[in-house]
């Protein structure tokens, strides 16, 4: 079956598969929207995938895994990434290498992270605190902090602060501009206002004496201005 004969009928069809009690059939439907990619990219697909992350069997994960991200490659990769935070149900056993791989390939779309509402952000952020697995390791270090920069939503500081975290990365402010440093170096990012400034080295300060009687190392905004 190739790309061309991805009609919406045959992928309902496909989508229905993925619940067939029989794990060949399962396979075989997991199979062929592998295949299909972005060509099965609607929301209903989008939850369809995710739940199907949970199956026992691990072609059918790995199947389904692949599926989401070649689909968050395209367009609807905020409705991927918020299909996989809504299958999680907030159960740390959903997050496992197939799951954890869709999620991090998508979150390292700038565009989909932009347009997350402020409730998906808040669900983003209780996922990747729920499981150690999360690691962000493919996400770019100034990512989150380039999304709160352009957007203005505050709702995105703790999970900013908290990827910062993971990632061990060094940051700095100096006069308008944000620098942060990792193992590849350094990017610059440029401030338009000074209460984004403000917000964002209150943050990392925050949570730096939240964390400091755990003696945990937090990156805080060294502000040079």
């Amino acid at each position: 079956m190739g790309p061309k004969a991805a009609t919406n009928e045959v992928i309902n069809e496909l989508l229905n598969a993925l619940h067939n009690r029989d794990f060949d059939v399962r396979r075989d439907a997991s199979d062929a929207l592998r295949e299909f990619g972005e060509k099965v990219a609607t929301n209903q697909a989008c939850i369809s995938l995710s739940n199907a992350l949970r199956d026992n069997d691990s072609r059918v994960q790995s199947n389904v895994s692949e599926a989401l991200g070649k689909m968050g490659e395209h367009a609807t990769t905020n409705q991927v990434i918020a299909s996989l935070l809504n299958a999680c149900g907030g159960e740390p056993d959903f997050w496992n290498e197939r799951s954890v791989n869709a999620l991090e390939r998508c979150i390292s779309s700038y565009d989909a992270l932009k347009d997350l509402n402020s409730e998906m952000i808040l669900k983003l952020h209780s996922c990747m605190k729920m499981s150690e697995k999360i690691s962000a390791s493919l996400v770019p270090s100034d990512h989150f902090i380039k999304v709160f920069l352009d957007t203005e939503n505050e709702t995105w500081l703790p999970l900013t602060v908290y990827v910062a975290v993971l990632q061990g990365i060094a940051v700095t402010a100096i006069s308008n501009s944000i620098r942060v440093y990792d193992s590849n170096g350094l990017s610059e990012l440029s401030v338009s206002r000074s209460e984004l400034m403000d917000s964002l080295v209150k943050a990392f300060r925050s949570q730096k004496r939240q964390l400091k009687g755990n003696n945990e190392k937090v990156p805080e905004v060294e502000n040079n201005t």
